[in-house]
């Protein structure tokens, strides 16, 4: 009975090692993604992909006008 119960504990380990292997494999590639989306971010990449971007940055420099105005004949 023993002799059972050490097997399968053992094959549990070397799962539990094996899963631990997998995720060590993927953990660099994950992080090296999330490093390259926060670039992608910081370069205005997720605008590229937007229809309205042009017509909200219109908006935000025709807003910033009329401050700029408003501020200049107050």
């Amino acid at each position: 009975m023993f002799d059972v119960l050490m097997h399968v504990f053992m094959n549990i380990c070397a799962l539990l090692i094996l899963v631990f292997y997998v995720l060590a494999a993927i953990a660099p590639i994950a992080v090296f993604a999330f490093i390259w989306y926060c670039f992608w971010i910081a370069m205005g990449g997720h605008e590229q992909d937007n229809i309205w971007t042009e017509d909200v940055r219109r908006q935000k420099l025709e807003r910033i006008r009329r401050w700029n105005l408003e501020r200049r004949l107050s």
